[in-house]
């Protein structure tokens, strides 16, 4: 692989398609970490209160990020994914 660079730009030439493809798994944005809101946020979404979102967090249907004992926040498409598919309910047998 030659790296040469010509008015600022840079020019790979002679490239193997191994390296093509580090290439391209290196473009990818960086930027990946989930948009975090809070728990009144996703209430506003789901349009429920935030006991609700508590008890959707010890279901399992929402995961809690914990910064802290009071500091808590939710993967934006988490709540967006479960608002919309909405919640598998259990059967009950009497």
């Amino acid at each position: 692989m030659k790296i040469m660079e010509s008015d600022g730009t840079v020019v790979l030439t002679d490239i193997t398609t191994e390296q093509l493809k580090r290439i391209r798994q290196l473009e990818k944005p960086l930027n990946t970490r989930p948009k975090l809101i809070t728990r009144k946020q996703a209430a506003e979404i789901l349009d429920c209160c935030t006991m609700t979102i508590k008890r959707l967090e010890k279901r399992g249907a929402l995961t809690p990020i914990r910064f802290s004992a009071r500091r808590v926040r939710l993967d934006e498409a988490q709540v967006l994914e479960l608002a919309r598919t909405g919640i598998q309910h259990r059967e009950v047998t009497v």
